[in-house]
């Protein structure tokens, strides 16, 4: 059937395809080509690929043609990162000779995001040029491949890359919706409505026969629930033990959230994945960097350790210390394939001796593997035929992949606080 114009009745005849989403699917018309329906919302790249099985739909190509004349036009105009002269990119808006020559060292650029690793590139500077960028697929690979008779299949390659961005980015922003303050490592996303953020320095620091990554922390936070104190500072370890420095900012509770007395300083860390002897070594870093900020901090300041350890909570107790308790526990798992490496670590101290206030302390894992590629979560479902259960493991096994490099293959962690004033006089 023709995706413009399918009767509702047709569109509900699709595998997976109710009432909503074919309401959805006439509202995003017209569509230029199959692939649109990747911006439908509701549908992600399982329900796709259910509603294309069989080549059950099409496009008429009368009205896909234009639209594919117009987006190669718009391209032409863009400066492509991985292939322009350092000439050719200074026409980027704030881009001179020094960063024009960073940003050539730094290729190839997989994304145009990717510019936020180069150095001197900030995320307002990169609002302001991205716009005349781009990064074109590269299609060398291909036999017999040829610039000119193959300009559509480009094309529509870079279609379908920029329809993963989006998907991405609406996804992310679904996720930090649930959240007052979010601490994000790797990606900087666009912010959402009534919400800042502030970023760390680029960090990372090259390892011996791999390329040099910078990444950099990001802490999101929604301005009616609390407030920011101080900024990103990164923490110096001694001995040049860490591969990524820790970064730590504070916050505090607004009078609005109920939690005025909360004021929180987040040291965010990133263990290196190498060898567990250098992994234990960074923690036992980061607990000396975590006491320190204890003791110099204003009494009613708590500091939370948060991030990728890298390691499981029972392998940094030992290192972390024993005052030091691990919000994230087994079965529960951090990763899309099993891994329990993500935690929050509070000192017990801090929410059950407080003279004024006591703490209710609420933890979990959000599994936006479930939430967005439902077969990622194994059905556990016995066989009699192990043949019988190949196939369903191997879905599994393929939407798991499938979320690592479309979403992340690290799922959120949370902690949420409630609290009652011990004083008699408190209202």
């Amino acid at each position: 059937m023709d995706l413009n114009t399918a009767t509702p009745h047709d569109l509900q005849q699709l595998t997976g395809v109710g009432c909503v989403t074919a309401r959805l699917i006439i509202e995003s018309r017209p569509f230029s080509s199959v692939e649109d329906l990747l911006r439908v919302k509701g549908i992600g790249p399982v329900k796709f690929a259910a509603i294309t099985a069989r080549n059950q739909v099409y496009v008429d190509e009368k009205l896909s043609k234009p639209k594919s004349n117009t987006k190669l036009n718009t391209h032409s105009t863009k400066i492509d990162l991985n292939a322009a002269s350092k000439r050719q990119l200074q026409q980027l808006k704030g881009v001179g000779p020094a960063l024009a020559q960073r940003i050539v060292e730094a290729r190839p650029f997989h994304r145009k995001e990717d510019l936020l690793a180069v150095k001197g590139i900030g995320s307002k500077s990169y609002v302001k040029m991205q716009g005349g960028a781009h990064v074109k697929a590269d299609l060398s690979f291909i036999e017999g491949c040829d610039e000119k008779t193959n300009s559509e299949e480009r094309v529509e390659s870079e279609q379908k890359f920029h329809i993963c961005q989006e998907i991405e980015n609406n996804r992310i922003a679904d996720v930090l919706e649930e959240f007052d303050l979010v601490a994000l490592q790797e990606r900087l996303k666009t912010m959402l409505p009534g919400w800042d953020y502030v970023v760390s320095e680029p960090v990372g620091r090259k390892s011996p026969g791999k390329k040099k990554r910078a990444e950099r922390y990001a802490f999101f936070y929604r301005r009616l629930a609390v407030r920011l104190v101080e900024k990103c500072s990164l923490l110096e370890g001694s001995s040049n033990v860490f591969t990524r420095l820790p970064c730590v900012a504070t916050f505090r509770a607004t009078k609005g959230s109920g939690l005025s007395d909360l004021e929180l300083a987040l040291m965010n860390v990133h263990v290196s994945f190498g060898e567990k002897a250098s992994r234990h070594a960074e923690i036992v870093e980061i607990s000396r960097l975590a006491n320190e900020l204890s003791t110099i901090a204003p009494n009613q300041r708590k500091v939370v350790v948060l991030g990728d350890f890298n390691l499981s909570p029972q392998d940094v107790l030992g290192s972390l210390g024993s005052h030091k308790m691990a919000l994230i526990r087994s079965p529960l798992s951090t990763t899309v394939f099993g891994k329990l490496y993500d935690n929050v670590w509070i000192d017990r101290a801090d929410f059950s001796d407080d003279e004024d206030c006591e703490y209710l302390v609420n933890s979990g894992v959000l599994r936006v593997d479930w939430r967005y590629y439902p077969p990622s979560k194994s059905s556990r479902l016995s066989a009699q035929n192990p043949m019988d259960s190949m196939l369903p493991r191997l879905q599994t096994y393929m939407s798991r992949v499938q979320c690592g490099y479309e979403l992340s293959d690290h799922c959120p962690v949370w902690v949420a606080f409630a609290a009652t004033n011990k004083r008699k006089d408190y209202q």
